[in-house]
């Protein structure tokens, strides 16, 4: 009789060991799946911040190449203009200087 609670006794602190241990490894299993999930959660919202980044960069690119286009179209138009005037001043002269000549003031 002795011998068989003994051997309950072993087998009950057998079983007690084994549940603490799958307590263990359950334990540290369910850590490591949620420490790779906040890990894969992370990189996907770096992800998406690179991406952000990027569609931020390449709008600001956009928006300075139109700017320039904008400068660029400016100051031809401006140059034009002043070549405009060049020829206003040069026919505004030789205008002047036809009605001086026909009414006889040089």
């Amino acid at each position: 009789m002795e011998q068989a609670q003994t051997k309950a006794e072993q087998q009950a602190e057998d079983i007690k060991e084994k549940a603490a241990q799958t307590q263990t490894e359950a334990a540290t299993g369910w850590q490591d799946m949620k420490d790779k999930w906040q890990s894969h959660v992370a990189e996907l919202h770096q992800k998406a911040d690179d991406k952000k980044a990027e569609r931020d960069t390449r709008r600001a690119d956009l928006k300075a190449e139109a700017a320039e286009d904008y400068a660029d179209d400016a100051i031809s138009f401006a140059i034009g203009a002043v070549q405009e005037a060049e020829y206003a001043v040069m026919d505004a002269i030789l205008a002047r200087s036809d009605a001086d000549a026909l009414t006889g003031t040089s």
